[in-house]
């Protein structure tokens, strides 16, 4: 803990806060403090517990503000989590860059020391932690991967597959070579086959295609958070849902949309995919799932292992 950031420490307000917090007396309550205060506390906080602390704020550009004031103060990595907006209509070239944010801050939500996410971006409707977990394909030298089944994998996560990789979300294959963008990646992954087992990992250049360093591993994380691969059934089993909610509406009253549902169902069938696939996301997903189901199951008898939460200028703990 550095000296700036330590110094709150000796204040007596905060040791009665840090003890109330020790032995389980919560919520506390601290009032009167400035946006860059809270940053403050927030960081002593998690420094001095050991404990992991998540940051609730207003709205994003909050989130983005405070996030950068409780870096300086923790000189820790801060995980941030941002919202989105749900893709309801089918539109040529979507951006998926919150989206694939949020993934990449999903996936290291378990093990972050600091987080930061707006109120909107924490409780909104996400995939479960076991969907985000079957849907990253993970590769390492010296295993066995068919590229068939692999490419498979990653356009069922989302990936869409050109003859060039040229930004986040994309695989190409040529030969026994693919080439493949993570959307949580700085630079492309090139991963090179002896038949079907991995020979070589390296990063490398979309500019130039030259390697960049050698790796061991690669993790893909999805690309969208609505899957319909991951529907009961799958894409097919997604299909005959979809349909299925044609016959609770009356034909002739509900005509474009019983057209819409059956273009979708039949795309499903025929590509296995959707972009606009979030507005079928409780039937991919039934069990409601947000950003507070991919932190730490914390012991409850246990009060060092709670985690710590600050939202405007309340701290309370979570089990």
């Amino acid at each position: 803990m550095n000296e700036i950031t330590k110094s709150i420490t000796f204040l007596k307000e905060y040791k009665q806060l840090k003890q109330a917090v020790d032995e389980g007396k919560t919520p506390v309550l601290a009032v009167g403090l400035s946006a860059i205060h809270k940053a403050h506390l927030a960081a002593a906080l998690g420094l001095d517990t050991g404990r992991p602390v998540l940051v609730l704020t207003d709205d994003d550009n909050t989130a983005n503000r405070f996030a950068a004031d409780l870096r300086g103060f923790s000189e820790r990595d801060i995980v941030q989590l941002p919202s989105r907006e749900l893709v309801m209509a089918d539109v040529v070239g979507v951006s998926r860059g919150y989206e694939q944010r949020r993934l990449a801050a999903l996936d290291e939500l378990r093990d972050a020391h600091f987080a930061v996410a707006s109120v909107q971006a924490a409780a909104q409707r996400t995939m479960p932690p076991e969907a985000l977990k079957a849907a990253i394909v993970s590769l390492a030298t010296g295993e066995t991967a068919p590229l068939d089944e692999l490419a498979q994998s990653l356009t069922r996560a989302g990936y869409e597959r050109c003859v060039q990789v040229e930004g986040t979300g994309q695989f190409s294959i040529r030969g026994g070579i693919l080439d493949v963008f993570p959307p949580q990646a700085e630079h492309p992954y090139r991963v090179e086959f002896w038949d079907d087992e991995i020979d070589s990992i390296s990063t490398f250049d979309v500019g130039s295609q030259r390697r960049l360093e050698q790796c061991e591993c690669l993790r893909c994380l999805p690309c969208m958070e609505s899957i319909p691969a991951l529907a009961k059934g799958g894409a097919a089993g997604l299909a005959k849902a979809v349909l299925a909610l044609t016959s609770t509406r009356r034909k002739k009253q509900h005509a474009d949309l019983q057209t819409n549902l059956e273009r979708d169902a039949e795309r499903l069938r025929e590509t296995g995919s959707l972009p606009a696939a979030d507005k079928y996301m409780p039937l991919i997903y039934p069990e409601m799932a947000t950003a507070f189901d991919y932190l730490p199951k914390m012991p409850s008898s246990s009060s060092r292992t709670r985690r710590v939460c600050v939202t405007r200028c309340a701290i309370s703990t979570r089990v």
